[in-house]
């Protein structure tokens, strides 16, 4: 199967000095977040401002991970390919799908950049690669927000549209990339698998929706 488009996709979004060198503007500040350091483990806490007075029950959210600093990991472009097919609409698996997505997007750094690229019958760039500033996550968050599913399930248009994002950008070609496709698995028609879409050394990432999903 060739598919073969005839645009570039060379309008990536250009990188703010102050985020190579891990400077960070004031949109990107979190407030209310914190963390401390305790030997290698960096552990993340969220202070609400208000709190009952008598006792309760509260549910806290712990995260843990290594304490490497920021500057010593290599920014990173990524595409989040989605399905939207019509059977995401099953098992809740739409809303599954946006969660991820909206968890990825918040793991991101201000110099990470990304792109969200959607297929069903055929595949769609919702945005191009952009840095991660707050404004950027709120808005991308926004977008999938907003996703509907139906359709067929064409993850051969999808694989290609995400591939050709990275391959046509003209900014910092040789930063670290990869494709991040969330799915069921569930083809249609049935040899839209991609396994015909040749990834070459682009790494896929793949996060599978909905019990049995396809492999």
């Amino acid at each position: 199967m060739a598919l073969e488009y005839n645009y570039l996709y060379d309008d990536d979004q250009l990188i703010p000095w102050y985020y190579e060198t891990n400077r960070r503007p004031a949109d990107d500040r979190v407030v209310g977040k914190d963390y401390f350091l305790a030997g290698e483990l960096k552990s993340t806490f969220i202070c609400e401002a208000e709190v009952p007075l008598k006792e309760h029950d509260y549910k806290l959210f712990v995260e843990l991970m290594m304490a490497i600093p920021e500057q010593s990991s290599p920014s990173k472009d990524i595409v989040l390919l989605l399905d939207v097919s019509s059977s995401m609409v099953e098992d809740k698996k739409l809303e599954h799908l946006k969660a991820g997505a909206k968890f990825v997007i918040n793991k991101l750094r201000p110099r990470d950049r990304l792109s969200v690229v959607i297929f069903e019958g055929e595949a769609y760039r919702l945005c191009r690669l952009l840095t991660m500033s707050r404004s950027a996550k709120n808005n991308i968050e926004e977008m999938i927000e907003n996703l509907q599913a139906g359709g067929g399930c064409n993850i051969n248009a999808g694989l290609t549209e995400a591939l050709k994002v990275l391959v046509d950008r003209s900014v910092s070609p040789e930063r670290e990339h990869a494709i991040l496709l969330m799915s069921d698995g569930h083809p249609l028609p049935d040899n839209a698998d991609g396994s015909e879409v040749s990834v070459d050394n682009v790494p896929v990432y793949t996060i599978s929706l909905g019990n049995p999903h396809s492999q």
